[in-house]
């Protein structure tokens, strides 16, 4: 008798172990990663237009509400930001010579990044995330200007759900980027859970 009570505690351990291994699946935090590119332009009202390229990704953690985004850029002087400087200084001959001088071209870099900002489901389907910025720099040093707030939205159409990119600045970032939505593409969308994401670090 005591032999088939020990069977039947230690089938009901092994159920009730079951059962609470597949709850810990269930409620296991889940993310959406998004990775794409830049390519736009700032207006001539920032002293260009001046070219910017980079990359881009954003995080979705899902249980949390909060997500994370971060950009990097190039950016350098447009061959009509290179016309209107010209301009600016009185200067009238060929700008062709002044298209191939590399240093009036200004070239830098910019790294970007939003942290735990709360995000939002937005009607068409995609997500906005929206917050002061985190860490802005110019070179790998602290950018020129002052505290400012990005708004990020990710969207799509009807035969790809998510395709594009755009971040908006507000403050004084916009004396350099603009206040223009600044366009980029979505290259892949990659659902996966937060621990998977934490066991592959290690």
């Amino acid at each position: 008798m005591k032999g088939k009570a020990f069977s039947w505690a230690v089938a009901i351990m092994a159920v009730l172990a079951l059962a609470a291994g597949s709850v810990a699946h269930a409620q296991r935090a889940r993310c959406m990663r998004f990775h794409g590119t830049v390519n736009d332009y700032t207006p001539a009202s920032t002293g260009g237009p001046w070219e910017m390229r980079g990359t881009w990704s954003l995080v979705l953690h899902e249980n949390s509400g909060l997500a994370d985004f971060s950009a990097e850029l190039n950016m350098e002087q447009s061959d009509e930001g290179i016309i209107n400087m010209a301009i600016a200084k009185g200067d009238t001959a060929d700008p062709t010579v002044e298209f191939n001088t590399p240093a009036l071209r200004g070239a830098h870099t910019h790294h970007i990044v939003l942290e735990g900002k709360s995000f939002t489901k937005l009607a068409n389907g995609g997500y906005q995330v929206s917050g002061p910025i985190n860490l802005v720099t110019k070179d790998g040093t602290p950018a020129p200007f002052g505290q400012s707030a990005l708004t990020v939205e990710v969207t799509g159409g009807s035969v790809i759900k998510f395709s594009n990119m755009t971040m908006t600045f507000t403050g004084p970032g916009t004396g350099h980027f603009g206040m223009q939505a600044i366009h980029g593409v979505v290259r892949n969308v990659v659902e996966e859970e937060e621990e998977a994401r934490a066991n592959e670090a290690h």
